[in-house]
């Protein structure tokens, strides 16, 4: 407990009398001196008792009218003090916000005054930067009636916020132009196990009589199977660029956020199959998320979490960026000094000896993040691997090499890419240009899904791809 100035002056006043009395050699000033110190005793231990009756019946609770915001957006909190009972204590209490967290309009604090049960307070905030926040513990300020201690304990209220990054707007996911409405979902199988009808088809030798139909049967007057669909479990790993290349374009719609939104939608897709998910994210040093894959509500949750908290990482030193990449892959420099092995022209000649060197571009493969941590995450995984990376379309040679490579292992890739057409500020003031450039990576991508078990996606701002078309086809028609 601490004293307030009240009970400092009491106690000044009554040494005070105490030493007087002494002096001056009379007794009734020391007798005062001394009842004044017997009443700060009693207040003292009357208070300490009060005290611990109040925090015993004192509850506080903090609730946030949302427990998912979004950053910068004014959050409603509304706190409650209640007590099982009166007491004949004064308590405030004082809410603090999270580190990083700013105040907005109304007050933190409320007051119970002695004798009340119930007070409350709403108060505003905002949240600059996404993340889980967890609401540290209230400041309980308590004083006895008399105002001449108190006491600061601390109340943890238990309660915690989710703020989410701000979401892009017009998110278009699709091939081509055309946008499809629905991904991460997955066919289920036809068998004779199973809950759900799929189909009745005629019996034919080597069908389990157990199969039979014999409504059908008779109905049809020929015997009838009715097969059923059957729960199919896949491995989903979700594995996100968010290397310095991934932040690009205006505040709050880069293709990391646009690519966070689709890697989201997959999350939620896994979870209402059941399906294991994992998730990797991969930034300029290499991984920097591990989760393997799981079907347990925790481990989706988490998979959530991180996906929002993903922010682009920086270039290392000497890090090469993706854009650059101008090396020719093995198969295409191999074909080309096949083609120029019986060519003795002075050309042929100078060109030979660097296609006959592919080690650079080996070291570059063995070198670019992206590439070695889909490597080791394959190595990690087992069994039916369904691989959903999400990635700029810049350094394409690698990502032909990732689709190789995937497919090699026996796995399922769908690859989403993020057309930097789309995202460059400046594109639409030449729309011809534009349409040049979204026409190449087209073409790109459609190379890339001819890999097997290959599908290739675009992402990216829908009324910017929806501009650049219509603007193409005005052209054409004009």
């Amino acid at each position: 407990m601490r004293p307030t100035p009240r009970f400092l002056q009491i106690g000044t006043a009554g040494t005070v009398l105490v030493g007087v009395g002494v002096l001056a050699k009379a007794p009734v000033a020391v007798l005062g001196g001394i009842v004044l110190g017997c009443w700060l005793l009693v207040e003292q231990y009357t208070a300490l008792r009060s005290f611990e009756q109040a925090t015993e019946r004192l509850d506080v609770d903090v609730s946030p009218v949302r427990t998912a915001a979004i950053v910068d957006e004014p959050l409603s909190v509304t706190v409650d003090a209640t007590l099982t009972g009166p007491v004949d204590t004064a308590i405030e209490v004082a809410i603090d916000l999270p580190p990083g967290a700013e105040y907005g309009d109304g007050s933190p604090t409320l007051t119970l005054e002695p004798g009340e049960t119930a007070a409350s307070t709403t108060f505003s905030c905002s949240f600059p930067v996404a993340g889980e926040f967890a609401f540290p513990p209230a400041t309980v300020t308590l004083a006895n009636r008399r105002d001449t201690v108190t006491e600061s304990v601390p109340h943890d209220p238990d309660q915690s916020v989710r703020i989410d990054p701000r979401r892009p707007r017009n998110l278009h996911v699709g091939q081509g132009g055309d946008r499809i409405d629905a991904y991460g979902e997955h066919p289920a199988g036809s068998g004779a196990a199973g809950l759900v009808p799929e189909e009745i088809r005629q019996y034919v030798t080597g069908d389990a009589l157990n199969q039979i139909d014999w409504k059908a049967t008779a109905r049809l007057q020929a015997p009838h199977i009715r097969e059923f669909e059957t729960e199919t479990s896949r491995q989903t790993v979700i594995a996100v660029d968010h290397r310095h290349t991934m932040d690009y374009g205006p505040d709050g719609q880069t293709m990391l956020d646009y690519a966070r939104e689709v890697g989201l939608g997959y999350a939620r897709a896994a979870e209402s199959f059941d399906d294991p998910l994992g998730l990797y994210a991969i930034g300029d040093g290499g991984i920097t998320v591990r989760r393997r894959p799981t079907s347990s509500a925790r481990g989706y949750r988490h998979v959530r979490n991180a996906l929002h908290d993903l922010a682009p990482t920086q270039a290392e030193g000497g890090a090469v960026d993706a854009t650059s990449d101008r090396l020719s892959r093995p198969d295409a420099t191999w074909s080309a000094a096949r083609t120029l092995s019986n060519d003795d022209s002075a050309f042929a000649q100078t060109v030979a000896p660097f296609l006959a060197d592919t080690d650079a571009y080996v070291h570059r493969i063995d070198s670019d993040p992206l590439f070695r941590a889909i490597r080791q995450l394959l190595a990690e995984t087992s069994g039916d691997v369904w691989l959903v990376l999400l990635t700029a379309d810049t350094g394409r040679n690698r990502l032909q090499d990732i689709a190789s490579l995937v497919a090699n292992e026996g796995g399922h890739l769908s690859l989403f890419l993020t057309p930097r057409v789309l995202f460059d500020a400046g594109a639409m003031d030449d729309v011809s240009a534009a349409y040049d450039r979204y026409a190449d990576f087209e073409s790109f991508r459609r190379t890339v899904a001819r890999t097997p078990r290959t599908e290739v996606y675009e992402v990216g701002p829908g009324d910017r791809l929806d501009a650049l078309l219509a603007a193409r086809r005005r052209a054409r028609q004009s």
